[in-house]
């Protein structure tokens, strides 16, 4: 339709061309929620949208090219789709069109696990991509990232709640995390993951082996996964860059201080099966020695979170008066009621501390507390309430109030403290004390070994399980595929899920185990009965061979004989063929041409026969080839 079209109400059709993709987002994602008793949530995937899209589902970039030029391009086009209300975006992993390189395939898993929509897509035409198609460490490197995805889902999950209710990108520009920089309106290859503090700069250009990363602020930004702290100094003048090595598959990511990110370290086969593994907190310090974090969690399927069936959580650490340091979780919903526009209050405003969903996941703990930045290592790491303190492991290192302006955390490792088998549960509030004064000890009696360590069976390889089977025969399974509600067929002893209370895993060993033994000896009396035959076809052959051997014995004696006869007529015909023509014409009625036409028919028929003797040879010589070509010694003699 042209766009100067006039619709209803004097629109012009460039106005509303889109509508009609919103339109048919809107109705398909209204009939995947109205199809099933109770309503179920759907996922509805567009690439044409409009303002109010939003609401009903993911949106992609495109049909993009498989070029380190179009990696590049996909990260502004995510930040602008973002801040325009499209948050749930993202661009083809790899491309649509085209073959990338491994190493355009890496870089672009490290920038895609970052979108807000990741998925690795193309044409049907291209060659396959498959993580697992490829060798190492490029294999490596590409589940390296897919991996992180899953361990961060916590923390993205709540930003998509809090999307929800604020309508903030979950991708965030520089210029709107820090909307007073001028000069962070120029920088439109890194971006934030909302309220996690996380700091993400892709590589986009090929053959790179570091980048430049932009600061704004001068609080501590640590690698995420090597705790490194880095600082930049802001005065006037100062580039406010430092330069990241990223050779290929390393990621440049960094938690700002101030930040605390929520993340599940047991990765399961798909993110369903995580939602009763512990939590793991990462609280990064900031340059007053505090942070804070979020938490949403919902059964992910329903849509009963629009009836208050939810939790959400709010995590924060102060420095006290002491110079200890207190880590407290409590209930979130309260202060965002204040802050909600009053349209989105329902769902909230129908919260309630003991609702079914929280109830559901009362098991489910905090076990590891991560503190980066810390100024000294404690001498008393417990709940409050409890006498006993907690076991921790303590890396020294730079504090997060080291002075930026001398430069001196460049780079260099931050303190870590990781609090092991904290065991406080995510739907509590609670309080961990960090002193450095009065020194408490970890009762042994107390500390809960790691279940996932405790699994591990010294008849399996690393990272997993074994199932005895009792009355079938024992199978390994990985860890991972333990305690997640599914009954493994590999554990017909329902050892899987011993400990799920929410599992029914029937020990069906003993009927498995009976047919499975039906079964193996059928098989071995097919396999017996296999061998017998064999051995008979082998015994024929063998017959078979010796008879053949004998008829080419004879056959090349004869051929033999008749080439010495051949030889013998040649001889004689070419002294009767001296006499001259005249002679022959006048003995043409003699004996002596009838002799030499003689001779001339045996040669023929000598030839013919020998030619034919030489076929049935041959022959003979590719059965006898053939034969010992399928002879196979394993086979013979055995039953």
């Amino acid at each position: 339709m042209p766009r100067d079209n006039i619709h209803h109400g004097g629109w012009e059709h460039r106005d509303l061309h889109n509508l009609n993709g919103m339109a048919s987002h809107n109705q398909s994602a209204r009939g995947l929620r109205e199809r099933t008793d109770p309503p179920m949530r759907g996922f509805v995937l567009s690439r044409s949208f409009f303002a109010g899209s939003q609401r009903y589902g993911a949106i992609w970039q495109g049909d993009n090219m498989g070029t380190w030029q179009h990696l590049a391009v996909s990260i502004p086009m995510l930040l602008s789709n973002s801040i325009a209300g499209m948050a749930f975006n993202g661009a083809d992993v790899g491309g649509f069109f085209g073959n990338p390189s491994p190493e355009l395939l890496v870089r672009w898993h490290q920038a895609g696990a970052f979108f807000p929509f990741f998925r690795a897509h193309a044409h049907i035409d291209t060659k396959r991509r498959e993580p697992y198609l490829f060798d190492e460490p490029i294999r490596g490197q590409i589940v390296d990232m897919i991996k992180l995805r899953y361990t961060l889902l916590p923390s993205w999950y709540t930003l998509f709640f809090e999307n929800t209710l604020t309508g903030a990108p979950m991708t965030v520009p520089q210029y709107v995390m820090f909307p007073k920089d001028d000069a962070g309106f120029a920088v439109d290859d890194q971006f934030y993951l909302g309220s996690t503090g996380l700091l993400v700069k892709p590589i986009t250009q090929e053959g790179a082996t570091s980048t430049d990363v932009y600061i704004s602020d001068d609080q501590p930004y640590y690698n995420y996964f090597t705790s490194d702290m880095f600082l930049v100094d802001q005065s006037k003048g100062s580039p406010r860059t430092f330069t990241f090595p990223a050779p290929l598959g390393t990621v440049p990511l960094f938690q700002r201080g101030g930040h605390i990110v929520t993340r599940r370290d047991l990765i399961r086969r798909a993110a369903p099966l995580m939602w009763k593994d512990p939590i793991t907190l990462v609280v990064a310090l900031d340059k007053e020695g505090q942070s804070t974090g979020t938490l949403y969690l919902d059964d992910g399927e329903s849509f009963n979170h629009e009836r208050g069936q939810f939790l959400y959580k709010r995590f924060s650490i102060k420095k006290e008066s002491s110079g200890s340091f207190t880590l407290s979780s409590s209930d979130a919903v309260a202060q965002t009621l204040k802050s909600t526009h009053e349209a989105l209050r329902s769902s909230l405003a129908q919260y309630q501390p003991d609702n079914g969903w929280i109830k559901k996941i009362s098991s489910v703990n905090i076990d590891k507390v991560i503190i980066l930045g810390l100024p000294d290592r404690p001498t008393c790491v417990k709940v409050s309430g409890r006498n006993d303190g907690l076991a921790y492991q303590y890396s020294s290192g730079l504090a997060s109030t080291v002075k930026s302006a001398k430069m001196t955390g460049l780079g260099k490792r931050a303190s870590v403290l990781e609090i092991q088998n904290a065991a406080v549960k995510v739907v509590d509030d609670w309080s961990i004390e960090v002193g450095f004064k009065e020194a408490c000890t970890a009762d042994p009696s107390t500390i809960q070994p790691d279940p996932f360590v405790s699994l591990q069976s010294e008849q399996c390889a690393p990272g997993y399980f074994q199932c005895k089977n009792a009355g079938h025969l024992p199978s390994c399974i990985r860890i991972s595929r333990v305690n997640d509600g599914i009954c493994e067929p590999e554990c017909c002893d329902g050892s899987d899920e011993a400990s799920n209370a929410h599992a029914n895993c029937p020990n069906r060993c003993e009927a498995i185990g009976a047919a499975h033994r039906k079964k193996r000896e059928k098989q071995i009396r097919k396999f017996k009965a296999g061998n017998s035959e064999r051995k008979n076809y082998s015994l024929y052959g063998l017959k078979e061979k010796a008879r053949l051997e004998d008829s080419i014995g004879t056959l090349t004696l004869e051929i033999e004989n008749l080439q010495a006869k051949e030889l013998q007529a040649k001889a004689e015909l070419d002294r009767v063929e001296k006499i001259s023509q005249t002679q022959i014409a006048k003995l043409k009625e003699t004996n002596l041409f009838r002799k030499i036409s003689g001779f001339q028919n045996s040669i023929k028929q000598l030839r013919s026969h020998n030619d034919q003797l030489q076929k049935d040879l041959d022959q003979l010589n590719n059965i006898l080839k053939d034969l010992k070509a399928g002879y196979n010694p394993n086979y013979q003699g055995k039953t």
